[in-house]
């Protein structure tokens, strides 16, 4: 089954894909962010285009496994995104220090020039591939 990953934020939107069988996960791009309903309707559309059955979200628990704001705000988001994607499956996964090593492999990666919103899409791909490995 095809996975998309989503990095979800305020500004940019990281978004990974994958598929189940070969556990490879992909940076795929990204979406920004203007307001959820714009959002949750990209969202849909690639999910409708690429044939993706499944989309992970990165769920951002404080370092000792508390819910803040950011928590908050994707939680919220995540639930309207399920009421409206009937068809897709829809899982969440720990995303703690996602962001953190997405730079890290960005810091290391010489010679490719950086842009806005790579780091959300690196932050999604470890998304992926932290449910590839618990899965």
């Amino acid at each position: 089954m095809k996975v998309l990953a989503v990095d979800y934020g305020l500004k940019n939107v990281g978004l990974a894909s994958g598929d189940s069988q070969n556990q490879i996960a992909f940076p795929k791009g990204v979406v920004v962010w203007r307001s959820e309903e714009q959002v949750v309707s990209e969202l849909l559309g690639i999910c409708e285009e690429d044939g993706y059955g499944l989309v992970v979200f990165g769920l951002p628990l404080d370092m000792d496994g508390g819910k803040g704001k950011q928590y908050q705000l994707t939680f919220d988001f995540v639930e309207k995104f399920k009421e409206v994607a009937v068809d897709i499956e829809v899982e969440v996964v720990d995303e703690r220090l996602s962001t953190f090593e997405a730079k890290e492999v960005l810091s290391e990666m010489k010679g490719v020039r950086k842009r806005e919103g790579d780091k959300d899409v690196m932050a999604a791909k470890v998304i992926l591939e932290r449910w590839f490995d618990k899965t």
